[in-house]
């Protein structure tokens, strides 16, 4: 008899728990049909999800898609728990990697709602934002903010004697610009004043709402000021047999890419292999100039460059540092 009873128990519970697998598969479909596609999710990181929001006695899973601040707070705990769990260097970087791409298309979801809540004018610029200035014929230079009041923005010229004998007067201009947080915008508008000076010219920009959001970077950036060594693979599609080391500053970074500002002159194209360090991790690149800019009053060239071969780990590494997820110290916490 007594058998009989346990018996009969052991088959309750198993019942129970396959109906509340069973339960949390209807839900999984749920929430990956009704928030997670929205949110440009695979199943299997719709699943990931909720399984973390369970973990964490979260009713409403959507409020992570919604709210910044707990889904860093869960992921961040999370990747504690992978990194100091006894599962292979292998399982734990691709778990990682699930979360923060999880997280990146959270931060895609949240900019798709910011874009049609608001509407991004002139006067969302800020005094001595970088900005980039296109003229009607094509021609264009970096240059930022001076100033801005009710009426105006300003603006200085470069130093360029052919720029400044020209007549900015009425003409038509567009400026681009990031909004922070955001995304890149073209502003259109026309010069209201010239104010030329001995050795400075500075124009008067009328203020606009004719705005153009035209570019959300992909994934989150960090400007950041980070030593950096490089060399040269590959220049004009020719193999450097012996790369020498060159010195750089990187000034934005990604798990995508970064901004790399360098003496040498390097053509759009080349073939980079980069060396720096982040939390005092070192880290090894391959990256690929896309494109190159002159910095104001300076020689120097500012490289902005596409990761052709980067580890998970690293990629890790480097969204843990843009996502800021620190301890106090300012070091990486998830690194022992």
């Amino acid at each position: 008899m007594v058998v009989f009873i346990v018996i009969i128990l052991i088959l309750f519970f198993v019942l129970l728990s396959y109906l509340a697998f069973k339960h949390h598969l209807l839900q999984i479909y749920f929430f990956h049909k009704q928030a997670g596609l929205k949110t440009g999710f695979t199943y299997q990181e719709s699943k990931s999800l909720y399984w973390l929001a369970e973990d964490h006695r979260i009713a409403n899973k959507t409020v992570l898609l919604n709210f910044e601040n707990k889904i860093d707070y869960i992921l961040s705990n999370e990747i504690r728990r992978i990194l100091g769990s006894a599962e292979s260097m292998q399982e734990r970087d691709n778990k990682i990697a699930l979360y923060f791409e999880i997280r990146r298309k959270v931060d895609l979801a949240l900019d798709r709602k910011k874009a049609q809540s608001k509407k991004v004018t002139s006067r969302h610029l800020n005094p001595h934002q970088k900005v980039h200035v296109q003229m009607e014929n094509g021609t264009g230079f970096d240059t930022s903010i001076l100033g801005i009041d009710n009426n105006h923005i300003e603006i200085k010229l470069p130093e360029d004697q052919y720029i400044y004998k020209i007549s900015w007067k009425e003409k038509k201009i567009k400026i681009y610009f990031w909004n922070k947080d955001d995304a890149e915008y073209i502003l259109y508008s026309r010069i209201a004043q010239e104010l030329k000076h001995a050795s400075l010219c500075i124009v008067q920009i009328s203020h606009s709402s004719h705005t153009k959001r035209i570019q959300k970077r992909r994934y989150r950036r960090a400007d950041v000021k980070i030593p950096a060594e490089f060399r040269i693979i590959e220049q004009d599609k020719k193999m450097n047999k012996d790369p020498k080391p060159e010195k750089g500053w990187i000034y934005n970074l990604s798990a995508r890419g970064m901004a790399l500002r360098a003496e040498k002159e390097i053509h759009k194209d080349s073939l980079l292999e980069i060396n720096f360090a982040v939390n005092s991790e070192p880290l090894s690149v391959m990256g690929k100039v896309i494109n190159t800019n002159a910095i104001q009053n300076s020689k120097d060239k500012l490289l902005h460059i596409k990761f052709t071969k980067l580890k998970i780990s690293a990629m890790n590494t480097i969204h843990m540092f843009v996502y800021d997820y620190t301890d106090k110290k300012g070091k990486n916490a998830f690194i022992s």
